[in-house]
């Protein structure tokens, strides 16, 4: 995986590509698998609450689906007034976290912040869920799909 902060570069990268493309305010996700393909969501989540779910979603499509072995996690946050995000570039081997706000409405501030994870490991076991649920979440993939980053090849390496 690159430095934690080059790969939060290229989260910050991919970001904008999905803001331009009507995914700001989502919580976005890019899985990577060993052979270099990713994938990517955007899910519009009213608040906090729903992040255990998000959890379960998470960890079914970048393990059962792509079988991932590492992640950008890129949550809504506010700063000070400040819309921004925090953002989570996680291996099975290392995690970085930071935080990006829109300062002055002109460029994305990454700064690193003191964090183990954002939610919490992506990338650990999942529980066996049952037949009906992973295929509504299978639906729910496939309609939460978006653009991965451009180019995706490497992302996060």
């Amino acid at each position: 995986m690159r430095s934690g902060a080059a790969a939060g570069r290229e989260a910050l990268d991919w970001l904008e590509q999905a803001v331009a493309k009507g995914h700001g305010g989502k919580v976005l996700l890019m899985g990577l698998d060993a052979r270099g393909r990713c994938k990517a969501w955007a899910a519009n989540l009213p608040g906090e609450a729903d992040y255990p779910n998000f959890i379960l979603f998470a960890r079914f499509v970048l393990q059962r689906l792509n079988d991932c072995e590492s992640y950008w996690l890129l949550l809504p946050a506010e700063f000070d007034d400040c819309l921004g995000y925090r953002v989570e570039i996680s291996s099975r081997v290392s995690t970085w976290c930071g935080e990006a706000d829109w300062r002055d409405g002109r460029e994305w501030i990454l700064r690193e912040v003191e964090s183990e994870r954002w939610l919490d490991d992506l990338l650990a076991p999942a529980a066996t869920l049952p037949g009906i649920m992973r295929r509504e979440l299978t639906r729910l993939a496939e309609r939460c799909e978006i653009a991965p980053p451009e180019p995706c090849s490497g992302a996060g390496e």
